[in-house]
């Protein structure tokens, strides 16, 4: 079986309930939603508010629908 390709990516939070990093290999093309979402964080903070206006990438602002690189 052929495996697709993939990628390291880390998916950081930090809070008032404290900080939160978790490393994962990614499917190339995943978009930074698909990311958040595989890192499993809502499960760890529920209370986490996760848009447009409030992730990105290396303290970047990005769009949920950011293609990975």
């Amino acid at each position: 079986a052929v495996t697709a390709p993939t990628m390291r990516v880390e998916v950081a939070y930090a809070g008032p309930e404290g900080q939160w990093v978790l490393k994962l290999d990614v499917p190339v093309g995943t978009t930074l939603a698909q990311a958040i979402e595989a890192s499993g964080i809502r499960r760890h903070i529920p209370q986490v508010v996760v848009g447009d206006g409030n992730v990105g990438v290396f303290s970047r602002p990005r769009r949920l629908d950011a293609v990975l690189e």
